[in-house]
């Protein structure tokens, strides 16, 4: 929501880049700061309303504490002679995004990193992580990698989709904008751990910034 940051997920409010950003297919450097000001400031004050105005404490389940326990442990489980080091694996992913779902990009290209991307997906269950509980970095990594490969098939299958060069998307077999794609965004969510696309319509602007907009694409072709 865009005015209380309240996320589909009751009690959970986002901000930023990770609630998708206002920016649209580029960004300049430092205009998420007032994103994060403004919407940051937003999602504290509507948090904190939220739970002032809480009658009563949602109950825990102890099984399905448990259950969020094991799965927590899962990396301490696996063996480090068989299993996946975090940190080359990491190294791995980097190179499959920067090759398949780099700067340029295809769909022949795009297609292929996929397919890595779910090799590497399927390998994530074998992550392991070793030492202390306490500030363990590899143990965080392993974590962080499982959802970085979500990611990366999210970016991977909207990328695809979208068969136009547009801001810093940039496609070498569609190098021109399609009009009618200017009009479309793509929700990517996950269902049944598969990537899911559906296409939503983005919202005409306010009057003012479509007469700005306008006036920039006269602009640009007179010059």
């Amino acid at each position: 929501d865009a005015e209380t940051q309240e996320t589909s997920v009751p009690g959970l409010y986002a901000s930023g880049e990770v609630a998708g950003g206002l920016h649209g297919a580029n960004r300049l450097g430092g205009n998420s700061l007032s994103d994060l000001l403004v919407f940051g400031n937003r999602a504290g004050v509507h948090a904190g309303r939220a739970a002032t105005d809480m009658d009563d404490l949602p109950e825990l389940d102890d099984d399905e504490l448990a259950s969020v326990r094991d799965y927590l442990e899962f990396p301490f489980e696996n063996d480090p002679e068989t299993g996946e080091q975090p940190f080359e694996f990491h190294e791995e992913l980097k190179a499959v995004m920067e090759e398949h779902v780099g700067i340029k990009r295809d769909h022949e290209g795009l297609t292929e990193g996929i397919e890595k991307l779910e090799a590497l997906k399927e390998r994530t269950a074998d992550l392991y992580a070793t030492g202390d509980r306490a500030y363990n970095s590899g143990w965080q990594t392993a974590f962080d990698l499982v959802n970085m490969v979500d990611v990366g098939l999210a970016i991977a299958h909207a990328a695809r989709e979208r068969t136009e060069s547009r801001g810093a998307h940039s496609r070498a077999d569609h190098p021109e904008p399609d009009d009618e794609l200017g009009s479309v965004k793509f929700a990517v969510s996950l269902a049944d751990g598969e990537v899911q696309l559906e296409r939503e319509s983005v919202p005409e602007p306010r009057e003012e910034l479509a007469e700005m907009l306008e006036a920039d694409q006269v602009a640009k072709e007179e010059a």
